[in-house]
């Protein structure tokens, strides 16, 4: 799910999807995705933290979104983002509800969230290689009939 806040960049042009760094954020289940939440600051207290996953602004266990690739969809009247699926290895931090996507400037204040991805069901940690199967796409963008 988009948040309201990246979408706003995304349409008014302040985030550029295809420049812009953007980053993987491991939450736990405790968190309840709403597409309100417009900084990483609202997340930082459900980020996980542990053995291959270290939360906070500039940690380790925040992973670079890899290898964009757009793509236009005319059968669906979509677009969409995919990238390379992201793998955190060694990683025992918890058990993971929902996957952030957020793009990092200063700080956690001012770091937007693009999007909420809940996991479903959530998945454990269980200190081996840990990798989120995105399937086809990261974001999707769907065009619709007025």
């Amino acid at each position: 799910m988009w948040t309201n806040g990246g979408l706003k960049r995304v349409l008014d042009g302040t985030l550029n999807l295809s420049t812009a760094t953007l980053k993987f954020v491991l939450l736990g289940i405790a968190y309840v995705p709403d597409p309100d939440h417009e900084f990483a600051s609202s997340l930082t207290a459900h980020e996980l933290n542990g053995t291959g996953y270290t939360g906070g602004f500039g940690g380790g266990g925040r992973k670079v979104v890899a290898a964009k690739v757009f793509a236009k969809d005319d059968t669906n009247d979509c677009a969409t983002l995919d990238c390379t699926d992201p793998v955190w290895p060694g990683a025992d931090a918890g058990t993971v509800g929902t996957l952030a996507v957020i793009t990092e400037i200063t700080n956690d204040a001012a770091s937007p969230v693009i999007a909420l991805i809940p996991l479903t069901p959530p998945v454990e940690m269980r200190g081996g290689s840990f990798t989120i199967q995105l399937g086809t796409f990261l974001l999707k963008l769907r065009a619709a009939a007025v």
